[in-house]
């Protein structure tokens, strides 16, 4: 019974977050497709790219999406090194957390 409060305020905090989610995931969806279409990757939108992987990284877990963890952190580690991360895997990665997520974006 003591876990039905904690189920109940993370559905609030879900919800009452749900549209930064939406938003953090079209970031990254605009940086794999600039990445796909242009080959490059402009430094703010990249930097902008690896701080909304890495923020959705740290907080999905708490929500129990832990694939979607793992998913972000994913495309954090592709961005965040020297070169630019493969277009494909990027676009595919980015796919794979449009996919976990999508169902849970519902309001």
């Amino acid at each position: 019974m003591a876990d039905v409060p904690m189920e109940a305020a993370l559905a609030a905090i879900w919800k009452k977050n749900l549209q930064q989610t939406r938003d953090r995931l079209t970031l990254l969806k605009r940086a794999a497709d600039h990445l796909s279409t242009t080959r490059t990757l402009e430094e703010d939108l990249r930097a902008n790219a690896v701080s909304t992987a890495h923020k959705m990284a740290g907080s999905l877990g708490m929500f129990g999406l832990h694939s979607a963890t793992e998913a972000a952190r994913a495309i954090e580690q592709s961005l965040d090194h020297e070169g630019l991360p493969q277009p494909e895997r990027l676009q595919e990665q980015v796919d794979a957390l449009a996919t976990i997520l999508t169902p849970h974006l519902c309001d």
